[in-house]
């Protein structure tokens, strides 16, 4: 998988779930809703069943998933670990601050709308900072 192809996964996942991964407190690579619906923070798109046993919903740096997901620089077209690292980082970031900037006041609740267009926003600048392209969702 490239950057192309991850950042694909993430920005997909998030805007078809429509709501930012969040157990309630703090954002989380996966979780469940109070209602139910399972949730995944961007970083947290890309694990697969057998990860999700493994991290659980921690809501830790993204280098704590790095050996459970194998993430080789080189396997994922980045130039090496920095590098790499700081693209997974900015991705998580474009999330989190999506969820922290779109917050009803004074609630821990964020407002979907809001929330995705944060977050759409914050990962097209993303795109551009990395050349990548933002995909096109039906």
């Amino acid at each position: 998988m490239k950057l192309q192809e991850i950042f694909n996964k993430a920005y997909v996942g998030i805007v078809k779930q429509g709501i930012p991964g969040h157990n309630g407190s703090v954002c989380v690579y996966h979780g469940v809703t109070e209602g139910g619906k399972e949730v995944r923070c961007a970083v947290g798109q890309l694990l697969e069943p057998d990860d999700i046993k493994y991290v659980g919903s921690l809501s830790s740096a993204v280098d704590v998933i790095f050996p459970r997901l194998e993430l080789d620089p080189d396997r994922y077209g980045a130039t090496n670990v920095g590098s790499f690292h700081a693209f997974l980082m900015r991705m998580q970031d474009a999330h989190d601050h999506a969820y922290r900037d779109a917050r009803f006041a004074n609630s821990r609740v964020a407002h979907p709308a809001r929330f995705l267009e944060l977050f759409k926003a914050n990962m097209t600048g993303l795109a551009e900072h990395y050349g990548l392209t933002v995909p096109t969702i039906d």
